[in-house]
């Protein structure tokens, strides 16, 4: 696939400059041969490029990346996204240095996802990026984060939005699997803690508060 990867970056700033709602393909349904059926790939020139690629011959790998490919686009365009920022985000594409490093950070993003559930955060994450929620090293910074943390922790992240400034008292062994994803929020700086000891009859327990941060608010906003 190496030989072909500047076809496939012009082909996917291409998609992402003209979102196209009507070209929706359910990965669910359908294998990749299928997919890449003529009468499926005509109209969208990222699927002719890899499907060409596809048919001479591709490894497992690769055959993995272009299923998460695909599911970014898919996803991108059924993404409702205000017309001021896409037009201004159309605009920044036509610069090469700019168009250049979000194509090839992305490719690099999409690549290292481990699942289309992964893709879909990073989708989210992206239109988050172009409404300028948060920034391009944000979302670099966000997208990492996904192939660290699991629908769990972001129960509990969302949890502790929830809470507001009072954050959340977590115990163990009652709440270790929540103390173990707050741990993982953690070593993000999405969460963070505040411990207080009280004597008490001679004993000093600790409680344990676990408070979403600035950066934990912007995350869960921007990726749900």
């Amino acid at each position: 696939m190496d030989c072909s990867i500047k076809n496939i970056k012009d082909d996917l700033c291409t998609a992402l400059v003209n979102q196209n709602k009507d070209l929706v393909i359910d990965l669910s349904e359908l294998s990749l041969d299928l997919v890449f059926d003529e009468g499926l790939t005509k109209d969208i020139p990222l699927l002719r490029t890899i499907s060409a690629i596809y048919k001479t011959g591709i490894n497992i790998k690769d055959r993995h990346f272009t299923k998460k490919l695909i599911a970014f686009i898919n996803d991108f365009n059924q993404t409702t996204i205000t017309e001021k920022r896409y037009i201004e985000f159309r605009t920044k594409m036509q610069d090469t240095n700019y168009k250049v490093k979000a194509i090839e950070d992305l490719i690099v993003i999409i690549d290292r996802a481990r699942n289309y559930k992964k893709i879909k955060w990073i989708t989210n994450l992206f239109k988050s990026y172009i409404e300028k929620n948060i920034t391009w090293a944000e979302f670099c910074e966000f997208c990492d984060y996904t192939g660290y943390l699991v629908i769990s922790d972001l129960r509990l992240l969302k949890k502790l939005l929830d809470a507001g400034t009072g954050g959340k008292c977590l115990s163990y062994p009652s709440n270790k699997n929540e103390i173990s994803s707050a741990y993982k929020l953690i070593n993000c700086n999405l969460v963070c803690i505040n411990m207080t000891t009280d004597n008490f009859l001679g004993t000093t327990p600790v409680t344990t508060i676990y408070y979403i941060t600035d950066n934990g608010i912007k995350f869960i906003n921007s990726i749900k």
